[in-house]
């Protein structure tokens, strides 16, 4: 229509705005993983590179992790990671979880189901999942650590928890901020968790860009 003013922005631009009052930068972790952080009015990423360059700390992430434990020994997987496997692939034959795994179109998003399981797996101690967590929440907190030091020199760091991971158990977001605040220490003013859909974002963005 004549006088449409059209505006794009990047998904996790709206999970920014999203974000709890105050934050200066945003860490979404859903089946993928990215942070960003605005700068000079603009919305900057960093890592974001996918399943097969990065999403460290990720549900995907998670999810490989314990689908990989059930593939080592499926006797030895818990009754929750079974049930989980079973409810994913309808089978638990492993040479047929493998071959379904590669069939698949979206394999990140299947395998991100599994990070519950996973998560149920931390709580009750199960080494590979305590091993896993630690490995990847420090992964996506050196990608944060990165990011800052390029894209945010302010002193006092204020960060938002967005997506689906985070929602739920706070395994996930508790190990991550422990490994935060080792690399970044004496920066971080406060990590919380928002509920708000990006959806509310978007319309931020709206009221920002056309008034």
């Amino acid at each position: 229509m004549p006088g449409t003013r059209i505006h794009a922005e990047p998904d996790y631009a709206a999970a920014f705005f999203a974000s709890n009052p105050g934050t200066s930068l945003c860490v979404i972790a859903g089946t993928g993983s990215l942070v960003c952080t605005k700068v000079e009015g603009k919305i900057v990423k960093g890592g974001g590179r996918g399943y097969l360059l990065g999403d460290e700390g990720s549900a995907y992430a998670y999810g490989r992790a314990a689908l990989n434990h059930y593939l080592d020994d499926p006797s030895q997987a818990s009754g929750e990671l079974k049930q989980a496997v079973e409810k994913l692939f309808g089978m638990i034959d492993s040479t047929e979880v493998i071959a379904e795994v590669y069939q698949m179109p979206t394999p990140a998003s299947h395998l991100a189901k599994l990070s519950k399981a996973f998560g149920s797996d931390v709580q009750h101690g199960e080494p590979y999942a305590l091993q896993a967590l630690q490995e990847d929440s420090r992964a996506l907190a050196a990608v944060v650590e990165r990011h800052v030091r390029h894209a945010h020199p302010a002193h006092e760091i204020r960060i938002c928890l967005v997506g689906g991971l985070w929602k739920g158990t706070t395994v996930f977001s508790k190990a991550f901020e422990t490994h935060l605040k080792e690399l970044l220490p004496n920066r971080i003013e406060w990590v919380q968790r928002t509920n708000t859909p990006p959806v509310y974002g978007a319309v931020a963005i709206s009221k920002e860009i056309f008034g």
